[in-house]
């Protein structure tokens, strides 16, 4: 009985197989689907032609609101107007949803568009080589975000999907280009550390580097080490430990991605050369590691 069953399922997934094989043409695409990022071509007015400059200069599409696409529907009960808004949602990206809040404050007028403009193409981009800088980015009056659902929104800087990077860009308009800059370097620290990764071969100097010793217990390395004075870390390129429960004999130099992404990736980006080697200057090691991660984002093309 059950040879049975299976001989019959065999031959429906043959016949099937047969079919799909014989409707092959039916599996082709029929159209492009339209990029709606993009300024339409019947988009006319001030900010249109805004959206397609800012495109032509930077290849990013710049968008002042997250509706993307807006189509009428018809009339309801009463006889208004219907229209379904097709809008960015920054909860999807590829391998998961999340379940985040967020909320805008747009801007209104054209004069307003064409200074947040300004802000976001010389304060970000200017500092991410092309294929560093986001599909699109919505340049907002205000941002709002909480991490969950059940959580009180906050104001954010940015925050972004797969295909958009959300800016704040009301809290910097009365300010000049060159303090709006500084105002931006955690904006720029978030969007670069979510592009890259320690495991990078940009970063294999610094694995060679801070591999020596990462995850490695203090004691072993350093007799005398009582949890207390962290400079005796610093002659081996390290900042601090993973501080243990137990006794310090139990500390160890932090892992790479710890060092990387909380001690070295933040010095790089706060901090010029000239300091570092006025905090740091009396261990090498520190500054060869510093000097590795900062190649290290300059061969991938970001920009000080």
């Amino acid at each position: 009985m059950k040879k049975t069953i299976i001989y019959g399922l065999l031959a429906v997934i043959g016949l099937s197989s047969v079919a799909c094989s014989d409707d092959e043409e039916l599996l082709e695409p029929t159209r492009i689907e339209d990029n709606h990022y993009r300024v339409s071509d019947d988009e006319t007015g001030p900010e249109a032609d805004l959206r397609r400059e800012f495109y032509d200069k930077t290849k990013v599409y710049l968008l002042f609101s997250n509706i993307l696409r807006r189509t009428y529907v018809g009339k309801d009960a009463f006889g208004d107007d219907v229209w379904h808004d097709e809008t960015i949602d920054f909860n999807y990206n590829i391998t998961n949803y999340g379940v985040s809040l967020y909320d805008f404050e747009f801007f209104d007028t054209d004069e307003e568009k064409i200074a947040a403009a300004e802000i976001v193409e010389k304060c970000i981009l200017d500092h991410f080589s092309e294929p560093l800088r986001p599909f699109s980015v919505l340049a907002a009056k205000k941002l709002l975000y909480a991490k969950y659902d059940y959580q009180k929104l906050q104001p954010a800087g940015t925050f972004a999907n797969m295909s958009c990077r959300a800016i704040n860009v009301g809290d910097v308009m009365d300010m000049s280009i060159e303090e709006a800059d500084d105002f931006y370097k955690s904006v720029r620290k978030t969007m670069l550390l979510s592009m890259i990764s320690y495991r990078d071969d940009a970063f294999e100097e610094y694995r060679e580097l801070a591999g020596q010793y990462a995850g490695t217990r203090v004691i072993d390395v350093i007799p005398d080490w009582d949890g207390t004075d962290e400079t005796l870390l610093y002659e081996y390129g390290f900042l601090q430990v993973n501080f243990s429960w137990n006794p310090p004999q139990y500390d160890t130099f932090c892992d790479m991605q710890y060092d990387f992404e909380y001690d070295f990736y933040p010095m790089v980006m706060d901090y010029s050369p000239e300091e570092v080697e006025e905090m740091y200057g009396d261990y090498p090691m520190i500054i060869q590691k510093y000097n590795a991660v900062r190649n290290g984002i300059m061969s991938l093309g970001y920009v000080f």
